[in-house]
């Protein structure tokens, strides 16, 4: 099966054509490899418009949305990974690398990560997250939790969990995401009218020990702030989380 995808996905990144964006935004952790944005391929399992990822094998600037990716995928623990690794010294169609990635619940928003071989310390590995805005408002008193989960070096039995609370009278974002062995805080994140969070004091403790100065840039999704999505990013890249979750 995804012999045949990759075939199609081939043949589709040679056709891709200017097409009408949706209101998509995100952030990817480094963009050397890869870039989250609109997906503007249309054929094969694809479908233009929607949140997507380009990949540096097959041009960066052909992006394919989540949503077909997520139908060539394995699935554990609502974390879909697709697995291609990339021969560094021959990248082609034929590999894409490795993906992580998680959809949040009713809604059109995804987070994950990627490296060219999925293996453990990859220099290349890369969080982001990308997703829908259209709709998006953001209240302007009281407060909301929100259940988040998190991906960090995905083996499968490791997905992160936490809570975050938004005070949405001073536009502040607090909380922290964990499993059993890495710990992140977001710190005092901020955010603004438009729902765009972001801070620079976000920790993390693991097995390198303690960082601190992290920085976070993130959205909140839907009517009412009803999701948000984010990345908390190290100096130690090995701490890079990619995070998601909903309102309670």
């Amino acid at each position: 099966m995804k012999a045949i995808y990759l075939s199609v996905l081939a043949t589709s990144l040679l056709s891709v054509s200017a097409l009408s964006q949706a209101a998509v935004i995100g952030a990817e952790s480094d963009d050397t490899n890869i870039e989250v944005g609109t997906s503007n391929v249309p054929f094969g399992p694809h479908t233009a418009g929607l949140p997507g990822v380009g990949v540096y094998t097959t041009g960066k600037g052909a992006k394919v949305d989540f949503a077909g990716l997520s139908s060539y995928s394995t699935q554990s623990n609502g974390v879909y990974t697709l697995s291609a690794p990339i021969d560094v010294d021959e990248p082609d169609h034929s590999g894409m690398g490795v993906f992580n990635f998680a959809k949040v619940s009713n809604a059109n928003v995804y987070f994950g990560e990627w490296s060219q071989t999925g293996a453990s310390g990859d220099s290349s590995r890369t969080v982001y997250y990308v997703g829908d805005d259209t709709g998006t408002s953001v209240p302007t008193s009281g407060t909301a939790t929100y259940s988040v989960a998190g991906i960090n070096d995905y083996s499968g039995s490791n997905l992160m969990s936490g809570t975050f609370t938004a005070n949405f009278g001073t536009n502040s974002l607090t909380g922290s995401l964990s499993n059993s062995s890495l710990a992140v805080n977001i710190g005092s994140a901020s955010f603004d009218s438009a729902g765009n969070i972001s801070s620079t004091t976000a920790t993390a403790n693991g097995s390198a020990g303690v960082a601190t100065g992290g920085q976070v840039s993130g959205n909140f999704f839907g009517n009412d702030a009803a999701a948000l999505a984010g990345i908390a990013t190290f100096s130690n890249r090995d701490y890079d989380t990619a995070f998601g979750g909903t309102k309670d």
